[in-house]
């Protein structure tokens, strides 16, 4: 179903000419890359297009530390939006990928996994979905 596929810096696309072409917005894994200054610019432009009437951002719920890797300045970690920010924009806000205390090591995603741990990550996950302060990750959905 994709035929064009962009690849580009997300602050240097001119989003005024971009987002009128589309009724939904999905921005996973980016938010975190980006300053806060950054981020609140690049959800502000979302929200501000009228077209736009569904809204998702998938983002850690708690500022994880990230290097450049794989020779990638832009796999860096520059900040964080709590839940609350999203809840406060009118925002559903979900928990995802499981407890942050099972997949979390101090400010740092933990690299080992046991089965054990595995497992009962996949199990909380449900319970987690109203806990996304708690969670890996989260997930923000606006519908207009």
């Amino acid at each position: 179903i994709h035929q064009d596929y962009l690849l580009a810096d997300i602050n240097q696309l001119n989003l005024e000419e971009i987002l009128p072409k589309f009724d939904a917005v999905i921005v996973f894994d980016v938010l975190e890359h980006l300053t806060l200054e950054q981020a609140e610019e690049l959800i502000s432009k979302i929200e501000n297009e009228p077209n736009i009437k569904f809204i998702a951002f998938r983002t850690p719920s708690v500022f994880l530390e990230q290097e450049n890797y794989d020779e990638n300045e832009y796999q860096r970690h520059l900040s964080n939006l709590s839940p609350n920010f999203f809840k406060n924009k009118g925002y559903l806000v979900y928990g995802v990928d499981g407890p942050s205390f099972l997949n979390i090591e101090g400010n740092l995603p933990r690299r080992t996994f046991s089965i054990s741990k595995s497992i009962f990550s996949t199990l909380l996950r449900p319970l987690f979905l109203f806990f996304p302060t708690h969670s890996m990750n989260y997930l923000a959905i606006k519908v207009r």
